[in-house]
């Protein structure tokens, strides 16, 4: 009895490569969803620290001593004005005691209306910065809010934060926080 070695055919040969072809665009379509969420996240966990720090370092303005001077609240379409007076020690007694203070200014500069700017005013007359630091890189909005209560000074921050990534949806963050200052 002769054995003959038959290949397979041209349809079996065709069938099967549908069937991996197939299997290679769901392992491709599965690898772009993953990358997809994973850009998505990092951006979430990226807006969402720099808002944490902002708000921690805003805070810690606040309780160390600083007081907003007049009219330094200025909130307008596209612009966002803070300015915080800090009072400076004598520097032979340590003491608090004159008028002299140094300032915090938090701008948004009209270059780049996506930032925030913390720069820190020497007291001595000078108008050049002697720290300047942009501590917000995707603005969207701030909101600032004071109670009318003398008693209990309690400013309200809300921000919102916005970050595009090529080829994927936007990426949004809310942050509210409270803090009481005492005066």
């Amino acid at each position: 009895m002769l054995s003959r070695n038959r290949g397979f055919s041209l349809l079996e040969l065709i069938t099967v490569t549908a069937i991996i072809s197939i299997f290679v665009v769901l392992i491709i379509e599965m690898d772009l969803a993953v990358r997809h969420r994973v850009n998505s996240n990092e951006a979430y966990l990226t807006l969402l620290a720099e808002g944490r720090d902002f708000m921690n370092m805003l805070e810690q303005d606040l309780k160390s001593g600083a007081k907003f001077s007049d009219e330094s609240i200025s909130l307008s379409y596209g612009q966002c004005y803070i300015d915080l007076e800090i009072p400076v020690p004598d520097r032979s007694t340590g003491v608090i005691s004159g008028p002299e203070s140094n300032r915090i200014v938090y701008y948004i500069p009209g270059d780049n209306p996506e930032r925030l700017v913390r720069m820190v005013l020497n007291s001595g007359g000078s108008t050049e910065p002697y720290l300047q630091k942009v501590v917000l890189q995707h603005l969207k909005s701030i909101d600032i809010l004071k109670t009318p209560v003398k008693e209990d000074p309690l400013f309200d921050f809300v921000i919102h934060l916005e970050k595009r990534i090529p080829d994927y949806p936007l990426v949004s963050v809310k942050l509210h926080n409270k803090v009481k200052v005492y005066i």
